[in-house]
């Protein structure tokens, strides 16, 4: 993995070792916490939706259009692009478990608690929401990425542990304004624990708006050894190190 790079909200940029590029839950229009605009976005290979929030789907469609890159997502979001116009070839849906590889990159779609909602012209389509292990195939040594969409807290994380091992966990800790907040920090950093990753990047927050410290102080008291990573909207992860154990 050459870079993994915050954008804002639940969105990050991944550069694989190929030099695709990825881009998971693409809300920068009209995001006023994203540190670039959907026009600023030039090459991509691949887009991951998690669900049909707004601030979640963002950007995807018009991203896919311009770009031609592949987009995977919930099913209903999936729908929905085919429905806006987006040729059948590149949407590829995606439900609880389902597993695919394309750009170096493969992505597991594994559960998440929560609701998706995508709204159509005439009405609404709903899905499964999902999170995402995401591994970048060309880079043995790159971390194995959880990216937990809008989840709330739930057991089976340690399942997820068990089965994927992460080792990055992306998670949601807080909200944006007038939205609901679907872990505390203080249960974001038991989901650290449970998913067993090394290191965390708290994210589906407001910048400086304090919970991200929150997150990192809860994980210092629950599991030390894991090293938290705070960005602000634009900053890039440090890699390698911290990133995977060696």
């Amino acid at each position: 993995m050459q870079q993994i790079r915050y954008l804002g909200t639940s969105c990050f940029e991944m550069v694989g070792a190929s030099g695709a590029r990825l881009i998971v839950d693409p809300y920068l229009d009209g995001n006023r916490y994203a540190a670039i605009a959907a026009d600023d976005v030039d090459q991509l290979d691949l887009i991951l939706v998690t669900h049909g929030g707004f601030d979640h789907l963002g950007d995807a469609f018009a991203l896919a259009r311009r770009t031609g890159a592949m987009l995977f997502a919930s099913a209903d979001v999936a729908i929905a692009a085919k429905i806006d116009g987006l040729p059948e070839e590149l949407v590829f849906p995606m439900v609880s478990g389902a597993h695919r590889e394309y750009a170096g990159f493969a992505v597991q779609a594994v559960e998440a608690h929560h609701v998706s909602i995508t709204k159509l012209a005439d009405g609404f389509i709903s899905g499964q929401p999902l999170s995402f292990i995401i591994t970048d195939t060309g880079d043995p040594s790159a971390p194995v990425v959880y990216h937990s969409g809008d989840t709330s807290l739930f057991t089976d994380m340690k399942l997820i542990a068990e089965l994927y091992a992460p080792t990055l966990g992306l998670i949601g800790v807080g909200g944006v304004p007038h939205l609901p907040h679907e872990m505390t920090p203080a249960e974001g950093a038991r989901a650290a624990e449970w998913l067993g990753v090394r290191h965390a990047v708290p994210m589906h927050l407001v910048p400086g708006g304090g919970d991200g410290e929150a997150f990192r102080d809860a994980v210092a008291e629950r599991t030390p050894n894991v090293k938290v990573d705070v960005l602000l909207p634009g900053e890039s992860l440090p890699l390698p190190q911290g990133a995977v154990a060696t």
